[in-house]
């Protein structure tokens, strides 16, 4: 977990508890750029602690594609990949979920064999339509079929996009429609 705020923040993890032996996150603060200029380089300060969770790492066991839900996405609690019987079959999103891969970027990881064996796929920062960039990408190694869902069959939220500033959820349907009660 990398923050960007300059603010000491006291953060609780509701999965920190359910995490049997050791369980740190990684916890940097950072400079003040933008997010995406440090993708580029590691962080540097000292307050970085780094291991891991094994049920918040499940993403170490995809052999080529897996996928999870995301919570405080889109304007919404959370969007996830809909599966029946241990198979990728829709999106629970808020925003176009006609798209062959509806999900976020943060939802999915993609194993290094798969990234080594599609030399020419590429994830457009140009050429892309907005939002569309995660199904550009995924259509050049893999199919829905052939995704693996993480999270309990995609029905635990593990992942987040966070901020210091209060959650906007303008894109929260009034009434609950999916088929699946997630906490957030």
């Amino acid at each position: 977990i990398i923050l960007s705020s300059h603010a000491r923040l006291s953060v609780i993890f509701p999965w920190g508890a359910a995490c049997q032996g050791p369980c740190h996150v990684i916890f940097c603060l950072l400079k003040k750029k933008a997010f995406h200029q440090h993708l580029q380089k590691k962080p540097t300060r000292k307050a970085c602690m780094q291991s891991r969770c094994a049920r918040l790492l499940q993403m170490r066991t995809t052999r080529k594609v897996s996928v999870w839900p995301v919570g405080l996405v889109g304007g919404r609690r959370y969007e996830r990949p809909v599966v029946e019987n241990g198979k990728v079959v829709g999106w629970y999103t808020g925003w176009r979920a006609d798209r062959p891969f509806a999900i976020d970027m943060a939802g999915f990881a993609v194993s290094l064999q798969v990234i080594l064996s599609h030399p020419k796929a590429v994830f457009k920062r140009r050429g892309s339509q907005p939002g569309m960039q995660e199904s550009d990408f995924l259509k050049q190694i893999t199919t829905v079929e052939e995704l693996e869902p993480k999270a309990n069959n995609c029905t635990k939220v593990l992942v987040w996009h966070t901020r210091t500033e209060k959650v906007n959820l303008a894109n929260e349907p009034k009434y609950h429609l999916d088929t699946v009660n997630i906490e957030v």
